[in-house]
């Protein structure tokens, strides 16, 4: 939900400026009929919600991340063994059909593994 750590507490430092606000001019608004303590909170009720979200929010994504590094650690150990099984047939018999395949394939998969493997 937020980018960073920094996010958050810029919105932390401005609800607690909201809530500052509402302290010091308690008397003026509680005379036009605001229900400051209410609103208050509420307030500090609906920042609580927010860093719970967002905290499960950060929590989530490191482990989208993780799961997409196994995903790409799979997915290049599945090439490293196709190549192993199959381009050793691939060269004793480069005209047979499967061969073919092979090449086209392997040049797809190739460009599925990520740089560096």
């Amino acid at each position: 939900m937020f980018d960073s750590d920094d996010e958050m507490e810029a919105t932390r430092r401005e609800a607690e400026k909201v809530l500052a606000l509402l302290s010091d001019n308690r008397s003026e608004l509680q005379a036009k009929g605001f229900d400051v303590d209410g609103a208050m909170v509420e307030l500090e009720a609906q920042f609580a919600q927010l860093e719970k979200i967002s905290s499960q929010v950060n929590r989530a994504q490191q482990k989208l991340l993780h799961t997409c590094a196994d995903s790409a650690e799979a997915r290049t150990a599945f090439f490293k063994t196709l190549c192993e099984v199959l381009d050793p047939l691939a060269e004793e018999q480069p005209w047979h059909p499967l061969a073919k395949e092979w090449q086209e394939l392997r040049r797809i998969l190739q460009q599925q593994v990520p740089k560096g493997n």
